[in-house]
């Protein structure tokens, strides 16, 4: 079985392994994406700080590491 977004990662660990999940962490307005603390700052840690919903958070961030990526057609750009 291969690794899962948990709240013990590390955001770097999460940010390295799914890139996917960078757009969770700009939606809930961390300052995480680029951050130096990034390193060390665990999920659970990150939800503290930013006082958010740390199960729905994790949650978030696993489906967006494990579902492929939803791309606009191009039809859509067109217009």
């Amino acid at each position: 079985m291969g690794a899962v977004v948990e709240g013990g990662l590390t955001v770097a660990e999460v940010l390295s392994q799914w890139p996917a999940t960078i757009p969770v962490f700009l939606r809930y307005h961390t300052a995480c994406v680029g951050c130096v603390m990034a390193r060390f700052e665990t999920l659970d840690e990150v939800a503290a700080i930013y006082g958010l919903d740390q199960s729905q958070f994790v949650a978030e961030l696993r489906r967006a590491a494990t579902e492929p990526p939803v791309y606009p057609s191009q039809e859509e750009n067109n217009h």
